[in-house]
């Protein structure tokens, strides 16, 4: 399985390379007395691209973690790999279905924000950034997405979902406790590379593989490039073969 992630990821780096050269024009601008890179277009489109920039870190991160067997921080990794799909598809179906709203603007608002007017006086300076609540980009994906299921049930699945991987991002007692086992029984601080957590993450991860490759079938529609659409549909399908799976659209 590893193998296959890895090729997906490296799939979905050399689109967004692509992706990068067509929006990804960078300037160095001023922040209070230092100078930082920030992007030229500051819009939806260019907003979509960094998410997929952090997208694709962060899998490969995940990769590498669970190599190496730390699947309570591959955890934390798949929990940001999902809020971050999750704002792909926000941006995506709102431009392309024409239903953006003023949640959006305030979101895009948000990502934008600087956090500090100085960055060699960050306590003096700091902002305090506006925020989006997560809860409200949820109910607008229900609504969008739940054909099968009512957008409430659709929304209560998500806030499921979002909540159990929380546990690991805030250190929850029964998420810590994944931890504890082996023989004799302690708390297994090192690699569970071997131990019968190994498979189950395994697994796991192809979920945030795939939700990520969708981010960039959204992404191509988007940004109107059809060979992209097409490539990604192949390789989709592709990946799906590989793994046994068969998903409806």
């Amino acid at each position: 399985m590893q193998q296959l992630y890895a090729e997906l990821i490296d799939f979905m780096e050399r689109v967004f390379r692509d992706f990068e050269a067509g929006l990804g024009a960078v300037e160095n601008v001023e922040v209070g007395d230092e100078y930082v890179a920030r992007p030229v277009r500051k819009d939806l489109y260019t907003a979509v691209l960094l998410k997929l920039a952090f997208i694709v870190s962060s899998l490969r991160a995940a990769l590498a973690v669970n190599a190496a067997g730390y699947y309570m921080q591959q955890a934390l990794l798949c929990r940001a790999i999902d809020e971050a799909n999750e704002d792909v598809v926000f941006l995506v179906i709102g431009e392309a279905d024409g239903t953006r709203n003023e949640l959006h603007d305030k979101f895009l608002e948000a990502f934008w924000a600087e956090e500090y007017e100085d960055l060699l006086d960050p306590v003096g300076t700091h902002r305090s950034r506006p925020t989006v609540s997560r809860k409200k980009i949820q109910a607008f994906l229900a609504r969008a997405e739940g054909k099968d299921l009512d957008p409430s049930t659709t929304q209560k699945i998500t806030k499921v979902l979002t909540k159990s991987y929380s546990g690991f991002v805030h250190a929850a007692a029964p998420h810590i406790m994944d931890i504890y086992g082996g023989m004799p029984s302690r708390f297994q601080v090192g690699s569970l590379r071997g131990t019968q957590r190994q498979d189950e993450y395994d697994a796991d991860l192809w979920n945030y593989v795939y939700r990520s490759l969708l981010s960039f079938l959204g992404a191509a529609k988007l940004y109107g490039s059809d060979g992209h659409v097409q490539t990604i549909l192949s390789v989709r399908a592709r990946a799906e073969k590989a793994m046994g799976k068969e998903y409806l659209d």
